[in-house]
């Protein structure tokens, strides 16, 4: 229902729809909704978001950030984790809050902080490049908050990578993740520590949750950034006619994440489906292969 010019209520036809997502290492997402028949103009945004829509965003981030994980990466890439230590973030931090007036809002220094810090893992963007991983997709996470608690932590961030060309050498500490030149992670990155571990087959769906609770919600800001070489989802849409029935699932599937509302018109689904069966060979009824 909307108001016209003449302050009566009008009702707005709307169709439903449902739009299915198949990424590349098998896991399947189903959305339904109500769409408007005919769309019109939004106002400009003026309000900040309440905190009602900045959890249905962070959750819309998460599904979107998860269809890009599944659909890019796969087992024997890398998940690295990028940490400063005393000195670099010390020098960061001042030179980040330097530019801004002494009575700057908390917020405005911590926002200063986070795009210094950006700007610092884009240059180890380019130094990975440089050192032979040119061409590899990236997901860059930069976070300030525990993922949990919601408590604010020292920036840090997050790195999701293809492990093409790099190599594991046992050593007396442990295994040690080479670049295809032969330089570690850590001498790479020069400013504290660098984890990794590799990823394993599987959906990456949860990778994505973690990986987004850990942003703290900024203003029209975006929660991570992709490379430009992502192979984006392949999806089907089509209206349905059928609406309060909860979308099923093909018996045997792993589902992972499950949304309705009441009336179930608005639905989201996210699962795995059972492997499929092998055909096993043999001959035809009546003889071999040519019917003899």
């Amino acid at each position: 229902m909307f108001m016209t010019a003449a302050g009566k209520e009008q009702k707005v036809r709307v169709k439903y729809m449902e739009r299915t997502y198949t990424a590349k290492n098998g896991v399947i997402e189903k959305v339904r909704f109500a769409a408007p028949v005919s769309t019109r103009l939004r106002s400009s945004k003026t309000k900040r978001s309440t905190p009602r829509k900045q959890e249905s965003n962070k959750n819309q981030a998460i599904h979107i950030l998860g269809r890009v994980l599944n659909n890019n990466f796969s087992a024997g890439d890398l998940l690295l984790t990028l940490t400063y230590d005393d000195d670099a973030y010390d020098k960061m931090r001042k030179a980040a809050l330097a530019e801004l007036p002494q009575n700057a809002h908390r917020e405005t220094r911590l926002n200063a902080l986070m795009d210094a810090a950006d700007k610092a893992a884009k240059r180890f963007l380019r130094r990975l490049k440089g050192n032979g991983m040119r061409g590899a997709k990236t997901v860059l996470v930069t976070a300030d908050m525990d993922g949990t608690t919601g408590e604010l932590v020292r920036v840090h961030h997050h790195l999701v990578i293809e492990g093409a060309g790099t190599t594991l050498e046992r050593t007396e500490s442990g295994i040690l993740l080479k670049l295809p030149n032969g330089r570690t992670l850590a001498d790479v990155w020069g400013q504290g520590s660098a984890d990794w571990e590799l990823l394993r087959a599987g959906s990456y769906s949860k990778l994505a949750g973690y990986l987004i609770r850990q942003v703290r919600h900024r203003a029209n800001r975006k929660r991570y950034t992709c490379s430009r070489n992502m192979e984006p989802i392949e999806y089907a849409e089509r209206e349905i006619a059928a609406i309060g029935q909860e979308i099923r699932v093909p018996a045997g599937s792993v589902v992972e994440e499950r949304q309705k509302s009441m009336d179930c018109v608005a639905q989201y689904v996210r699962y795995i489906p059972p492997a499929k069966k092998e055909k096993r060979g043999g001959h035809k009824r009546g003889g071999g292969a040519d019917g003899v």
